[in-house]
C-alpha cells in the first residue's frame, strides 16, 4: 500500500539517486549473504525491508521521478530475499511483492511496457535462483512414501480402501519427521546438506524424500539414483557410518549434486527396518572445510537409528490399519456371500470383493464339472476373450496344477520358466504382470479355480496372498451352498424323471408367457401331446420299460425344441410345449417333425423291439384363446380330436378337430386301439 501511494505522486528531482544507490547495494547483499547462509537470513532481511520503507518514505516527500530506475532495480531484488525460505507461499509472497511493486514503480515513471517487461525478468531471475539451489524445490516423493509404507505393511497403495486417511495421515506424519531430522542433522553436523534418500519398493531406485540445505548448496536434485552406484553401495556394505573426502569424479560422488559441483565431504548410513534396508541418511560439508570425524558419526549413527525408528512405527500403524480392513473385508464377504443364493450371485460379490482387494486387476472363475471338464464360467472380459469357451487343459496349466497341489499358484508373484501356462498351451495367457491362482474346494470336491492377474510387476505380495486365499475360502463355500440351493430349485421345478419343467412350474412360467404375449401382441402356440397306446407298453413290457419310453419322447421333444421355448411333463405320459413368437403353422411343422422322430426310434424289451407313436394337438394365443387355462383346454380338445381321427398324427383346435365330435375313447385305456407294432 505505501509503495502504491508513493508512485501517484509527481516526479521531483533527483537528489535521492545517491540515496537509492546506497540502499540497493544493502539490499543485493542481503541477497548475497543470505544466499551463503541460511542463518542470517532475517537480520539482513529486515534490513532491507528498512531499507525499502525509507525510500518510500522519501518518495512521498520528493517523488519518484529520478529514482525509479534505482528503485525498480533493488525492488528486483525482493524475490531473492524469499528464494531460500521453506515454505512456497512465503517464496511466493516474496516473488509477488518484488515484481508488482517494480511493475508499478516502472509503470509510472518510464513506460507500461518496460514495467510489464521487469515484472517477467524478476520472475525468471527468481525462478532461476530457486531452481538452482533452494532446498524447497527438492520435496519428499509423496506417493513413492505413501506406496512403500502400504506395501510394506500390507495394504493396498490405491486410494480405493477404507484405509486411505490413516495411510495418509502416517504418510504425512513420518514425512514431516524425516524433514525434522534432515535439519537436526544439518545443524548438528553444520554441514552444507543433509538428505534422507528413500528406496523404491524393489530397492533399485533411491529418490530424496527429505532434504535440508544451506543456501550455498546449488545445483541439488531429488532422483531417482540407482541404487547400484558407487556411494549406495559403500554404504550398504555393512549398518554402520561411512564418510568420504572431497569426491566428485570418482565413483563415490554423492549423488544429489550435479555434475558441475564442488568437491564435498560426506558422511552417511543405511536405514533399516528388521533388517531390510528402505532409506539411506546422508550429509555433506564444503569440501573446503575440515572433513567428517567420529563425534559426527555418533550423531548420523543416532539419527539413523532414530529414523529406523519412525519408519517402524509408521508400519505397525499400517499393519493395525490392514489388520482392521482385513476383518472389515472379511465380515463384508462372510455376509454378502452367506446371503448369495444363486451361482451368478456369487459371482458377483466375488467380482466386487477382489476389484477392492486388488484395485485395478482381472478376475477370471473356472468350473469343474462332475467329470473333472475346465471351463470359464464367469469374469473380466479381457480374460474371458482369452478363453472364448475353450477347454481349459486340466493337466499342462497352471490352473490344473493348483487344483492337483490343492494349493494356490505361482508359489511367488509371477510364474516361473518352468511352470505351464495359466489356461494351457491353447489358450494365450497374459504376458506381463503378476499372475494368482487359488483352486476351490468343498468337502475335499473341486469347484474350479480362481484366477487374478494384475498388470502390476510383483503385486501378490505374502500378505494380500493371505487375505485372498481367505476369502478365495468364503467364495468356494458359497458356491458350494448355491449349487446345492440350485439343485434343489430345480429338484422342485423339473421332473425327476425326463428332466423338464414339471407342470406347476410350467403353469407359472406358461401365465407369464402368455402375459408378457398378450402385453407385446404377440402370438404364442402351445402343444398338447401323449404317448398312444401307453397303457399296453406297461402291461406288455412292464413298468421300467415304459419308463424308458417315457424317457426317449422326452429327449426327442428336447432335441425338436430351443432352447427358449417351455417344455414339460404334464403328466403320466402327457407332454406340452410352449412356443413362444410361433404361429400355428410353425408349430404344426415342429409337431409333425416330433411326431416322426418319435416313431423312428426303436426300443427294445428283452429280445424283441417296438416303436410308439404321437397324438398331438395345436392351440394358438391369443386366437384361440387368451388365458394359459383356455389355451391348455383348447389344445386338449385338438389332441382328442388326433386321438379319435387314429392317433399318430397332428390336430390344430378350430380347424380340423371338429370331424369327430364323439368323446368314447379315453386317453390311454387302450379300448379299440391298434396292437403295438412288434
Amino acid at each position: 500500500m505505501v509503495l502504491s501511494c508513493g508512485v501517484l505522486l509527481p516526479p521531483p528531482g533527483a537528489w535521492l539517486t545517491w540515496v537509492e544507490v546506497v540502499l540497493s547495494l544493502l539490499v543485493a547483499g542481503a541477497g548475497v549473504v543470505q544466499r551463503r547462509e541460511v542463518g542470517t537470513r532475517w537480520p539482513w532481511a529486515a534490513m532491507a525491508v528498512a531499507a525499502s520503507l525509507s525510500v518510500t518514505f522519501a518518495a512521498f516527500v520528493e517523488g519518484l521521478g529520478a529514482v525509479a530506475p534505482w528503485l525498480a532495480g533493488s525492488l528486483l531484488l525482493l524475490p531473492v530475499l524469499g528464494a531460500t525460505a521453506e515454505r512456497p507461499a512465503v517464496r511466493w509472497s516474496w516473488w509477488i511483492a518484488g515484481c508488482a511493486a517494480t511493475c508499478a514503480v516502472v509503470w509510472r515513471t518510464i513506460h507500461p511496457a518496460a514495467g510489464v517487461g521487469f515484472s517477467v525478468v524478476g520472475v525468471a531471475f527468481a525462478a532461476l535462483l530457486h531452481r538452482s539451489g533452494a532446498p524447497g524445490e527438492l520435496r519428499a516423493n509423496a506417493a513413492l512414501l505413501r506406496r512403500t509404507l502400504a506395501r510394506r505393511a500390507g495394504l493396498s497403495a490405491e486410494r480405493s480402501t477404507s484405509s486411505d486417511d490413516l495411510v495418509d495421515a502416517a504418510t504425512r506424519q513420518l514425512s514431516e519427521a524425516l524433514h525434522q531430522q534432515a535439519r537436526l542433522v544439518r545443524a548438528a553436523l553444520r554441514g552444507q546438506t543433509a538428505v534422507i534418500l528413500w528406496l523404491d519398493d524393489r530397492r533399485a531406485q533411491a529418490r530424496v524424500a527429505a532434504l535440508d540445505a544451506s543456501a550455498s548448496a546449488g545445483g541439488l536434485h531429488g532422483g531417482p539414483f540407482p541404487d547400484g552406484g558407487g556411494w549406495f553401495r559403500l554404504l550398504r556394505r555393512d549398518a554402520r557410518v561411512h564418510r568420504i573426502v572431497a569426491h566428485t569424479t570418482s565413483e563415490l560422488a554423492v549423488p544429489w549434486y550435479g555434475p558441475d559441483s564442488p568437491p564435498v565431504h560426506a558422511i552417511g548410513r543405511v536405514v533399516s527396518d528388521e533388517g531390510i534396508p528402505v532409506a539411506y541418511l546422508c550429509a555433506d560439508r564444503d569440501g573446503l572445510r575440515a572433513p567428517f570425524d567420529e563425534a559426527d558419526e555418533v550423531v548420523v549413527d543416532a539419527a539413523a537409528r532414530e529414523v529406523g525408528r519412525l519408519v517402524h512405527a509408521e508400519r505397525l500403524l499400517l499393519e493395525a490399519a490392514r489388520s482392521r480392513r482385513e476383518m472389515e473385508l472379511l465380515y463384508r464377504a462372510a455376509d454378502a456371500l452367506n446371503r448369495a443364493l444363486t451361482e451368478a450371485e456369487v459371482h458377483g460379490i466375488a467380482e466386487q470383493l477382489f476389484a477392492e482387494l486388488v484395485p485395478g486387476s482381472s478376475l477370471l472363475l473356472v468350473r469343474a464339472d462332475d467329470q473333472g471338464v475346465l471351463t470359464a464360467g464367469y469374469g473380466s472380459p479381457d480374460l474371458m476373450r482369452l478363453c472364448a469357451d475353450r477347454v481349459i487343459d486340466p493337466v499342462d496349466s497352471l490352473v490344473g496344477l493348483a487344483l492337483q497341489r490343492r494349493h494356490a499358484l505361482p508359489y511367488g508373484s509371477t510364474p516361473e520358466e518352468s511352470d505351464p501356462p495359466a489356461l494351457g498351451a491353447g489358450i494365450p495367457s497374459p504376458r506381463s504382470g503378476s499372475l494368482h491362482v487359488v483352486p476351490l474346494f468343498v468337502s475335499l470336491e473341486p469347484l474350479g479355480a480362481l484366477v487374478l492377474w494384475s498388470p502390476d510387476e510383483q503385486r501378490f505380495t505374502p500378505a494380500l496372498r493371505e487375505q485372498i486365499r481367505l476369502i478365495a475360502n468364503y467364495v468356494s463355500a458359497a458356491l458350494g451352498n448355491a449349487m446345492a440351493y440350485g439343485r434343489m430349485a430345480r429338484q422342485a421345478s423339473t421332473d425327476g424323471m425326463t428332466g423338464l419343467t414339471n407342470q406347476r412350474t410350467f403353469r407359472e412360467r406358461g401365465r407369464e408367457a402368455v402375459a408378457r404375449a398378450l402385453r407385446q401382441g404377440r402370438v404364442a402356440t402351445l402343444i398338447l401331446t401323449d404317448i398312444d397306446h401307453f397303457k399296453q407298453v406297461n402291461d406288455t413290457w412292464g413298468h421300467a420299460i415304459g419308463d424308458e419310453v417315457i424317457r426317449s419322447v422326452a429327449e426327442q421333444i428336447r432335441l425338436s425344441t430351443r432352447e427358449v421355448d417351455l417344455t414339460a411333463r404334464y403328466g403320466g405320459e402327457e407332454f406340452a410345449i410352449l412356443l413362444e413368437d410361433t404361429g400355428p403353422d410353425e408349430a404344426a411343422a415342429l409337431a409333425e417333425r416330433l411326431r416322426e422322430r418319435v416313431r423312428a426310434v426303436v426300443h427294445r424289451a428283452g429280445d424283441q423291439v417296438f416303436t410308439v407313436s404321437l397324438s398331438l394337438g395345436i392351440a394358438t394365443l391369443p386366437d384361440d384363446a387368451r388365458t394359459l387355462e383356455d389355451l391348455i383346454v383348447r389344445a386338449d380338445e385338438a389332441l382328442y380330436a388326433a386321438k379319435r381321427g387314429g392317433r399318430d398324427q397332428v390336430r390344430r383346435y378350430g380347424r380340423d378337430e371338429g370331424r369327430d365330435e364323439g368323446r368314447d375313447e379315453g386317453r390311454d385305456e387302450g379300448q379299440g386301439d391298434a396292437p403295438l407294432e412288434r
